[in-house]
């Protein structure tokens, strides 16, 4: 008996497309082994804020902190994530009888996490007008000034508190976003502190995290700092673990105590910034200025660790109330804590250029508009004068 050809080559075609069919499907994009999905949040959408310069969004604020700091306690918060804030402005700070102003957004631990406004033209996080820092009376809330050229009674302390705290970080990036402190709306207190008003009232505060970038941001108007970067990670001076924190195309104006502090950090680097005008707000209530010391556009000021590999570049430091640049520790008897600080290509402008604390170990060098804006770079304290061309100590 004839056996058709056909017939005979039906089994294996069916084998064979069978085999096809099941490596296509595997093979398709819904069995690939892709990147995994980002995380998208809206400010507005998820959790209610209006940013229309009239309500209050503190509340939205602090429903996002938790959602993303709950999320960071999960296996889900390894993921990538992103917060977006639409251009708006975002009125926040609710301020307690006792002075208490709660942070607005502040993230603990959270990993892999984008804050992206649409720019820092449109998108402003400004805080309210009215709010009380300084030292008041616990009881009848009024300025109180304290006789003691020191005073720290915590009962008198009214503070502004920060806009953006990341605690415990990794991988964060932020940008985007006008950060207004609004000082002259502020109601001043008597002095708290060693000198001026030295309370919380920041725009950001990085605390003990790695790999936080940070660009396209205004942040001005601040009772404090602008940025202040403290951190406890390196083990040493000479520590090889950089943490890599970055503030680029920024701008840190017009706050009361410095446009950058500092006070701990193995890894930082700001380009093409300006830390300038600290100390010259106004308030309108008093016709004074708001400003503490050192008043400077950047402190480098370890406080319990070390400042090291610092690069500024392409940076203005100009017009503040106290030196441009200061380099201090607590005291003489302290080790030296603070090591290879480079500013290259930048304007450093003021009545005093650079305040040099003993512990400092710098290497400025390619500033070329020094012998125009100043006379001298002044050592801390009395100590030595040096020439305009650069410096190294």
């Amino acid at each position: 008996m004839k056996t058709n050809g056909a017939a005979r080559a039906l089994p294996w075609r069916i084998l064979l497309g069978g085999w096809l069919s099941l490596s296509l499907l595997l093979g398709s994009p819904a069995h690939a082994q892709g990147p995994p999905a980002v995380l998208r949040k809206d400010l507005k959408r998820d959790f209610g804020a209006r940013g229309d310069g009239k309500t209050n969004d503190q509340a939205a604020f602090a429903k996002a902190a938790a959602f993303f700091n709950q999320r960071a306690q999960t296996p889900a918060g390894t993921g990538a994530a992103v917060l977006a804030i639409p251009p708006g402005t975002y009125l926040v700070g609710q301020q307690d009888a006792a002075g208490n102003t709660p942070d607005v957004l502040r993230l603990v631990n959270c990993r892999n996490l984008t804050i992206a406004g649409a720019d820092s033209a449109t998108t402003e996080i400004r805080y309210a007008a009215g709010l009380r820092y300084g030292a008041f009376d616990p009881k009848t809330q009024r300025p109180y000034e304290a006789p003691a050229a020191t005073f720290t009674d915590p009962n008198y302390a009214a503070r502004g508190g920060t806009c953006l705290v990341l605690q415990g970080c990794d991988n964060v990036a932020v940008s985007g976003l006008n950060l207004n402190g609004n000082s002259p709306k502020l109601l001043i207190g008597g002095h708290w502190g060693d000198t001026g008003i030295q309370l919380p009232a920041d725009g950001i505060f990085v605390s003990d995290s790695r790999r936080v970038s940070l660009r396209r941001l205004a942040l001005h108007h601040f009772g404090r700092d602008g940025i202040q970067v403290l951190n406890h990670l390196a083990k040493r001076l000479d520590d090889p673990q950089r943490e890599a924190i970055l503030l680029e195309n920024s701008t840190c104006t017009y706050n009361g105590r410095q446009g950058l502090s500092l006070t701990g950090v193995n890894g930082f680097r700001a380009v093409n910034c300006s830390f300038s005008h600290t100390g010259r707000a106004v308030v309108a209530a008093t016709g004074k200025a708001l400003t503490s010391s050192p008043g400077a556009g950047i402190d480098l000021e370890p406080e319990g660790g070390f400042v090291a590999n610092v690069s500024l570049e392409n940076c203005r430091i100009v017009d503040n109330a106290g030196a441009g640049l200061v380099s201090d520790r607590g005291n003489d008897s302290q080790p030296n804590t603070t090591k290879n600080v480079a500013v290259t290509g930048s304007l450093i402008w003021g009545h005093q250029l650079v305040d040099l604390g003993d512990a400092a170990r710098f290497f400025i060098h390619k500033l070329p508009h020094l012998r125009r804006v100043c006379a001298r770079l002044q050592g801390h304290h009395g100590g030595r004068s040096h020439a305009l061309c650069g410096l190294h100590v």
